[in-house]
């Protein structure tokens, strides 16, 4: 099932090196979709999973230009206030 994801290019993935774990890194546009793919893997129930999102490099740094405008706006709210006083 896992070779079928890869090879539609829904999936990558492998083994950790003399390990008896690994990582799959699945293209899912929803939790719900992720979590009814996995459900279909025959050692699903017998694996413990950890589920990490992944955003795209693109939308980390628009965060960032985000975080840098309200960082700069609350420090001039807060420099226009102390000028009040």
């Amino acid at each position: 099932m896992v070779k079928d994801w890869i090879d539609k290019g829904k999936a990558v993935g492998g083994l950790f090196a003399g390990q008896r774990a690994g990582v799959i890194i699945v293209e899912a546009q929803s939790g719900e979709e992720l979590s009814a793919l996995l459900q279909t893997l025959p050692f699903w129930g017998q694996n413990t999973w950890e589920i990490i999102p992944l955003q795209t490099f693109q939308s980390g740094i628009e965060d960032v230009k985000r975080q840098i405008t309200n960082a700069k706006k609350m420090t001039e709210m807060a420099a226009s206030m102390q000028k009040k006083t």
